[in-house]
């Protein structure tokens, strides 16, 4: 009988890894303790010291220099951030003014390529649809004038409030030391609007006070001195009504100083006008259409316009 031979096959170890035990835990936690505690150890001072010199610079008076140490913003990105501001204040946003008066240049420069390249006859006739309004007072010939140019651009006001914003302070003229001294009429309203011209109560305003009233009122406004035909011309063929400086009857001139020395010499009986209509070429006008503050439209020709330009102070306000 034959005995089966039998081979025991052994079975894979497998690898165990124990259990830590308290004991265990308790000594890895004490060696992570001791690595810590070292490691805060050797910052400890250094934190110290950056404290300590905080709390000096803030005794001393050094508060930049303790945000430039505690702030994490680079040097350089706060440079950039002034620099940027910078800019942006240069580059601040434009009045509604100031566009409308670019705005407006932009037009001329247009309409005067257009004028320039069309023809016209001496029977065209441009006529702005300006209302016609009174002088509310005896001097206030400049305030009305203003007022239609206004209305024209659809602002509303009176004589009264515009004489305000002329700095009105009814005012007559006073005689020192044998001199007459009133106020400048390129500056402020001068006298009473009730005043007389020739008796020196009362005398009204040139053109860039009216000019700066204009723009406070919400229109850009443009002083021209020395008034020619052509100029109106190009202002009303662009839409522009023109508050226009000249005589009723010219009787002879006022002289008085202001109060800072400057002397004034202008003419007796001055009248204030609104342009707004041309008849004939823009660059050849032969004559033009005004608002009165009388009440009443009027049509000058070339020389007539130009004979009482001339005995007045020759200077024009066009209202954009």
């Amino acid at each position: 009988m034959v005995k089966k031979r039998t081979t025991k096959t052994s079975t894979s170890r497998r690898r165990t890894t124990k259990k830590p035990t308290r004991s265990t835990d308790l000594t890895i936690g004490r060696r992570r303790f001791r690595s810590n505690h070292e490691q805060v150890s050797k910052k400890l001072p250094r934190r110290i010291a950056i404290i300590a010199t905080i709390c000096l610079l803030m005794i001393v008076g050094g508060a930049t220099v303790v945000k430039l140490l505690i702030d994490d913003t680079p040097i350089e990105k706060t440079e950039m951030n002034k620099v940027n501001q910078a800019k942006r204040i240069e580059t601040a946003p434009k009045s509604s003014v100031e566009l409308k008066r670019e705005k407006t240049e932009q037009n001329l420069n247009t309409i005067d390529n257009i004028l320039n390249d069309s023809s016209f006859s001496t029977d065209s006739i441009v006529k702005l649809k300006v209302p016609i309004y009174q002088q509310v007072y005896k001097q206030s010939c400049e305030a009305a004038a203003l007022r239609m140019a206004l209305a024209y651009r659809g602002i509303k006001t009176t004589d009264l409030e515009i004489l305000e914003l002329l700095k009105y302070n009814d005012q007559p003229a006073k005689m020192i030391s044998g001199v007459w001294q009133w106020d400048d009429p390129h500056k402020t309203y001068v006298g009473s609007k009730n005043g007389d011209q020739t008796k020196m109560t009362g005398y009204g305003v040139f053109g860039e006070p009216i000019a700066a009233v204009s723009e406070q009122l919400g229109r850009p406004a443009v002083v021209q001195n020395d008034v020619t035909p052509k100029w109106l011309a190009q202002q009303i063929y662009a839409g522009n009504p023109v508050i226009l400086w000249g005589i009723s009857i010219k009787i002879g001139d006022a002289h008085w100083r202001t109060f800072d020395g400057l002397e004034i010499i202008v003419p007796m009986r001055t009248h204030t006008r609104l342009v707004i209509g041309v008849k004939g070429d823009p660059s050849q006008p032969t004559g033009f259409y005004l608002n009165d503050p009388a009440g009443t439209e009027i049509y000058w020709t070339i020389a007539q316009l130009t004979a009482n330009v001339s005995q007045g102070i020759g200077q024009g306000v066009a209202i954009y």
